[in-house]
């Protein structure tokens, strides 16, 4: 079984999308981003296909099955003031595909050997 990992937020998504085929697994995120009219336009292209969607909202008025998982990241949208080192880990976590290190450590504020250690401590794995 292939795998396919989809970001909504990236222009050619729903593109990408249609071109899988129904025995490819499709992890898809960014399901908050789409506007009211493109979520049908998505429902549409994943109908009869092999996909988990993340999201940050609750994903509503669908055909399909919604599995809500409450995960840490969850404080954020309660407006919870959370310790400065689980935003960092949420934040490593989060964005460390979008970004190089280079560039995560510099928003961060830190060393990129700073951002080495903090994913060794929390024992966040770096996909390449």
């Amino acid at each position: 079984t292939m795998f396919s990992f989809v970001d909504l937020n990236e222009a050619d998504a729903l593109d990408t999308i249609a071109k899988t085929n129904e025995d490819e697994l499709l992890y898809i995120i960014n399901y908050q981003s789409l506007k009211k009219s493109e979520k049908q336009i998505f429902c549409d292209l994943i109908e009869g296909k092999r996909a988990i969607i993340a999201s940050s909202e609750a994903i509503e008025d669908v055909s399909y099955e919604v599995i809500e998982i409450d995960s840490n990241g969850s404080a954020f949208t309660q407006g919870e003031i959370l310790p400065i080192e689980d935003y960092v880990k949420y934040i490593i976590i989060n964005y460390q595909h979008k970004y190089p290190d280079t560039e995560l450590s510099k928003r961060l504020g830190i060393s990129r050997k700073s951002l080495w250690e903090k994913r060794k401590k929390y024992d966040i794995v770096k996909k390449k």
